[in-house]
This record gives C-alpha cells, structure tokens and sequence, in this order.
C-alpha cells in the first residue's frame, strides 16, 4: 500500500542517505516519510532534482553538527567556568557559518585608540611607596610633659665661676642642657628655674617642694623628677673623666631614705637611680661614682622616679657639665624607653 509513502526508484545504489529518523533503507528502492516529502517539496524543483540525483543528502551535512558540538564541549570546559554554555554557543555558530554563505566584508570605521587601557585588557596598579621622611623626633604622648627638672641649689658655679646670691650659678646651665637634650628626643619637659637658694640657703629644699608640688598637681603627666646639682670638692678624687671626645663631669647619684622623715617610696626611687646608673656606665665606662643612700628625704617623696644627681665638682668646667648632662638624658631615654 502506498497511501502514506512516496516511491522514488532512483539508480541503484548500496546506501542511500535522507533527512529524519524514520529512514528505510533497501536495495533497489528508497523509501521517504511524510515528513521528508515536505521538506523535499519546499526546497524547490531545482534543489529537488539535484538532491535525487545524488541519492539524498550528502554526508557532510549531517556529520558536522555533532563534531562541532563536540569540539565546543572541550574548548568550554578548558577555557571557561561557563564551558558548557560557551561550547554550545561556538557550536552553534560553527554550524551556523558551514550551512550559510560567508557574508559580505564591510568596511569597518577606524577608531582612534584612545589613551589607557581597553576594557579587555588588564592593569595592574601597584601602590607607591611613601617616600621615607627624615627620623625625627616625635613628641612622647601628645607633647605632655614627662619630666621636671630643677635646681634646688641654683646658685651653686663650676671651675672659673664665682657665686653670686640670687644669680643663677652653672647648675643652672647644665640642668638647660640637660633639657636640650631631652627635649631633642621628643620628650616633653618643665624646666623650674626658680632660684630656691635664695634669699635663704637653709630653706631651698621648702621652697623647691613647693613648686614641684604645685608641677605635679598641674601636670599629673609627670613622671620623672631630676634635681640637678652640683658637688663640692673632694680630696684625693677626681671628678673628672678624659676622653676621645673630650673630658666630661663624673656624675653621682644622692637616694633619701625614711630614716628622719615619711618616705615610702625611696625603694623604688634607689632601684630607678641603680638602673641610671647601670645605663650611664654602658654608654660611657667610669662616667658615674658609686651611688650613695642618705638620711635625708630630698624632696624624692613626690614620685617614685625622683633622682637627685650630683654633675661634677668645682673641679670641672661648665661645657664638661653640659656634655655629661647630655649623656644623662639619653641613659634616661634608654631605660624609660623613649
């Protein structure tokens, strides 16, 4: 029965090849669908007639999808995270170019490049090193003062200097160079010059307390207390130490006690003298005499850093007091860690 198929009898062939999944396939005839009989009337006579005469359609038509779908697959999955989306598209327009003639070129407007990167390209922008500022000091904490210097005895000279009563003597120059020095480092500091021993000898540690005091209840930021004075002449001692550098004021440490008046902190003010003195004697051998504990309390009660420290003797010169003082200030900075 021939009702629903259509019989071609073409030349005789050993295979035939057609369009669609319902294909049969015998030796001296070729059977097409309904579904290929349509196909084969739109595409025209002229198509129609070239198509019979080979036998179907050729080979390459059919073959092409798959290996281009196959070859997509495998660039995808190497090239993208995407790979099975990419794949399909390229073997889509593969198949796509391979059925359809090349299109015609068109000229293309050239546009000028402008400057910096395209958007497919890629810069790397690497941060620019800060140039390198010059090692100043920084203020410690803010600019707050951290340390009082003063001179309980600011009348008392150096070698070629005469007292005068209610002058400042070359304590008082060493104790400035003592603040120099600190301050050169970044460390905030309140020089007294208040000349305590004058009018009255007698009463210039009551007169000092009274005005380091009255310091520490307006610069609670104070630590550390230095009382800078000047040591009388002692026989069969020398004061004073030579160098490469030039010669400098051997220092020493005074540490009061409580043995007359209350003073529970002079433990902690003899430990803090011990570790200057330790400091002094690692940047400048022999630059420092044996610290000594008095009865007396110094006024070393206001702070548990409270130093008393005796810069040479009349045997030394005011710039070998000034260069000691030096040192002092940064055996400080050392063990208070500034």
């Amino acid at each position: 029965m021939e009702s629903n198929l259509c019989i071609k009898r073409p030349p005789l062939r050993e295979k035939h090849f057609c369009r669609g999944q319902d294909l049969h396939i015998y030796k001296n005839m070729k059977i097409y669908s309904y579904s290929q009989r349509r196909w084969l009337r739109s595409a025209g006579r002229r198509s129609r007639k070239r198509l019979l005469s080979q036998g179907g359609l050729p080979l390459s038509g059919l073959l092409w999808l798959p290996a281009c779908f196959v070859v997509g697959i495998l660039a995808g999955l190497l090239c993208s995270p995407f790979g099975l989306l990419s794949s399909f598209a390229a073997s889509k327009e593969a198949y796509r170019r391979e059925l359809l003639p090349p299109p015609v070129a068109q000229e293309e407007s050239a546009a000028p490049r402008t400057s910096g990167p395209l958007q497919s390209e890629s810069l790397l922008l690497l941060p620019r090193e800060a140039p390198e500022e010059e090692n100043s000091p920084a203020p410690v904490k803010n600019g707050l003062p951290l340390v009082c210097v003063y001179c309980t005895h600011a009348g008392e000279e150096y070698k070629g200097q005469t007292r005068v009563n209610g002058q400042p003597g070359g304590v008082m120059q060493a104790a400035a160079a003592l603040v120099s020095a600190l301050e050169e480092r970044g460390v905030g500091v309140i020089f007294d010059e208040t000349l305590h021993d004058s009018p009255s000898y007698d009463e210039a540690y009551g007169s000092s307390l009274r005005s380091i005091s009255a310091i520490r209840e307006e610069n609670p930021s104070v630590e550390l207390y230095i009382d800078v004075h000047r040591d009388s002449p002692i026989e069969g001692l020398s004061t004073r130490l030579e160098t490469e550098e030039g010669a400098y004021a051997r220092m020493m440490f005074i540490i009061g006690t409580n043995e007359k008046l209350e003073h529970p902190l002079w433990q902690q003010n003899h430990s803090f003298a011990l570790e200057l003195d330790a400091a002094l004697n690692e940047l400048l051998p022999g630059v420092t005499r044996e610290p000594r504990v008095y009865s007396g309390r110094y006024n070393q009660h206001i702070s548990p850093e409270a130093i008393l420290v005796e810069v040479g003797s009349t045997e030394n010169s005011v710039e070998e007091a000034e260069r000691s003082a030096a040192l002092l200030a940064e055996a400080i900075c050392a063990v208070k860690g500034w």
